[in-house]
């Protein structure tokens, strides 16, 4: 009988040992300390996103619907986006004005801007055709090649004025950013949609 009782008492020795173990390995876990941590994962996660408001005239003889907004791309991962550029798309340039903070680089006081926005410019000389021909206006952003993890880029405050008397139908923004990483372009979590 010595022998059982001993033999059950190891065992349980054995089992409060397996226990004290698991209830380190448990709080090593919970503590985020454990003692073979994996290396961290890099990661590519563009976010693309309009902010906007919209004015609507309060009088019948106003004829303009003016809409102020933002496009801006975050990147919420680890690894960069290079050679960042953007497409803003508005559905018909026929009954509206679009302006915004673009500049040819030879226009900007690199030393000195009193607004401190980032300023744009077309993406090349057919950019600019393309304005007129599809509603399409491909920017980039002038100084910036790079768009490190946990940084972002907005074009911001750019204006649109629609002609509700013109246009009718629906009128929409979409846009796209794209990049080395992202050549085919990714889209916008939102689009700006109108009803006129």
């Amino acid at each position: 009988m010595d022998k059982k009782l001993k033999k059950v008492e190891k065992k349980i020795k054995d089992i409060e040992k397996d226990l004290e173990k698991t209830k380190e390995l448990l709080e090593e876990a919970r503590a985020g300390t454990n003692s073979d941590p994996s290396p961290p994962q890099e990661t590519f996660m563009v976010i693309p996103y309009f902010s906007h408001t919209v004015r609507i005239p309060q009088k019948d003889d106003e004829s303009h619907i003016h809409i102020i907004g933002s496009f801006s791309i975050q990147n919420k991962g680890s690894l960069p986006l290079r050679s960042p550029h953007i497409c803003l798309k508005l559905n018909t340039t026929d009954s509206s004005s679009f302006t915004g903070r673009i500049s040819p680089v030879e226009m900007v006081d690199q030393g000195y801007s009193p607004v401190p926005m980032q300023t744009w410019n077309y993406l090349n000389e057919d950019a600019q055709r393309l304005v007129d021909e599809k509603g399409e206006y491909w920017l980039a952003p002038l100084n910036v090649n790079e768009l490190s993890g946990g940084t972002s880029l907005s074009f911001a405050n750019f204006q649109v004025k629609v002609d509700r008397t013109e246009h009718k139908g629906p009128f929409k923004i979409e846009g796209f950013v794209y990049g080395k990483e992202i050549k085919e372009g990714l889209p916008a979590l939102n689009k700006i949609n109108l009803s006129l």
